[in-house]
């Protein structure tokens, strides 16, 4: 009989060390990394039986690992561990499918029997394959493995996709995990603010005012500062020359670019654009190997569960109420429709339905707009599985929760949530 694997995630390694020798003793088979990125990679190679997962992770938080498993491996049985945990934090684990919550210091007896009964039901649980889940997985980490790496880099990118896709949250999401976080995040939609003041803060020290030659003015912004150009292909053929200039690593910077760092982006078809001389063809060489491209919604469906639940508990939590649960012919019909305007239309709808259903409580196919429910896409249609639900599950040991050693609050931080590869990035505050 092959052993039971355990993969346990945690920071301190010397708490890793320990549970390996134990549970190694005990039979089972047990791999361990400090990382929360680096489980899902693990988990995409070689998805272990049970996860023992911190809280606490440097990078990826332990509850947004757990987010994201349950969500494309809801067989993996999980245990989550803190030092630092509150009661809303193991009921937000146990909502999210935890198994059970460990705070630490624990008992050994009391682990492995936690292990053995978390195990103990994943054998009773039938087995469902899901390749287009599995396959949406293994995007997401890609995708936060290229937001981990050019966070990084100070090196300038270019985004492209449809027009509420989400490019500039993954912008915000490599700028906050960046050397340069604390710099002001600046967004300049070039569709809508005049040239001159665009030129006048990507480049201070030369400016140009309308009617006039060109000349030495005080710059509106003169701080170092990171700036996010929405809709790059308006701006105009001589600002995008000056950003080559000022850019290209082979020539000498005539032009003196204020921003520390600079993100782009475009909803437009950036190469046929270049070659009608819309766009400068060498600015966009540039980005040659730092585009990052974002898919629609609708190339994305399988994401769709995952982008409801967490802006209903966004808005829930910011409106003090519980989090409501959306019956699955409601969730069927929201993962159907072809969503236009990608998830920027979808957390629109969803907050039209919260701002005038009856109650916060359950949402229902009635509550769904008329255009969505009648919508017949030609896709697939997704079946929400248990790791999609919003159902809440009970807790096992209320003697955790009130334990000694348990610390009042729990901080609050700007909390990452990672999407397959073109759903976009969604920040929450976790409290």
């Amino acid at each position: 009989m092959p052993q039971e694997r355990i993969l346990v995630v945690d920071d301190e390694t010397n708490i890793a060390n320990s549970l390996k020798e134990i549970l190694s003793d005990e039979g089972y088979s047990v791999s361990i990394t400090e990382d929360g990125l680096n489980a899902l990679d693990m988990i995409q190679s070689d998805p272990p039986d049970l996860l023992l997962l911190d809280v606490w992770l440097p990078g990826m938080d332990g509850i947004e690992v757990l987010k994201t498993v349950k969500t494309y491996h809801p067989e993996i049985e999980v245990l989550v561990m803190s030092g630092h945990g509150t009661i809303d934090t193991a009921v937000k684990a146990t909502k999210l499918g935890a198994f059970d919550f460990i705070e630490k210091p624990f008992s050994m007896d009391i682990l492995i029997q936690s292990v053995k009964s978390a195990l103990g039901l994943k054998k009773h649980r039938p087995m469902k394959k899901n390749d287009e889940a599995l396959s949406e997985f293994a995007a997401l980490i890609e995708t936060q493995k290229a937001i981990k790496t050019h966070s990084q880099s100070d090196r300038a990118l270019l985004f492209l996709g449809e027009t509420g896709t989400g490019k500039e949250y993954i912008a915000q999401a490599i700028h906050q995990k960046s050397s340069k976080k604390n710099l002001p995040f600046i967004k300049l939609n070039c569709s809508s603010r005049p040239a001159h003041e665009i030129n006048s803060i990507l480049f201070p020290s030369t400016k140009q005012t309308p009617g006039s030659k060109t000349k030495v003015i005080k710059a509106p912004l003169t701080t170092p500062q990171v700036v996010y150009l929405d809709n790059v292909d308006a701006l105009n053929q001589t600002i995008q020359k000056k950003l080559f200039d000022s850019l290209n690593p082979a020539k000498t910077k005539e032009q003196n670019l204020l921003p520390s760092r600079l993100y782009i982006s475009s909803s437009k078809n950036l190469n046929k654009f270049s070659t009608q001389n819309l766009f400068n063809q060498d600015l966009l060489s540039i980005f040659s190997n730092s585009t990052i491209s974002v898919p629609s919604l609708r190339e994305n469906r399988t994401t769709i569960p995952v982008l409801i639940r967490n802006h209903l508990e966004k808005v829930s939590q910011k409106d003090g109420l519980p989090i409501p649960e959306v019956d699955s012919i409601a969730l069927e019909a929201l993962c159907e429709y072809h969503w236009p305007e990608n998830i920027r239309e979808l957390h629109s709808v969803l907050d039209r339905i919260l701002a005038t259903a009856p109650s916060r409580k359950k949402i229902s196919i009635n509550q769904i707009p008329q255009e969505i429910r009648k919508s017949k896409t030609q896709k697939a249609k997704i079946k929400p599985n248990k790791g999609n639900s919003f159902q809440q599950r009970t807790l096992k040991r209320s003697v955790v929760l009130y334990g000694s050693g348990l610390h009042k609050g729990l901080k609050t931080c700007l909390i990452l949530q990672p999407l397959p590869l073109g759903s976009g990035i969604i920040f929450s505050d976790i409290s």
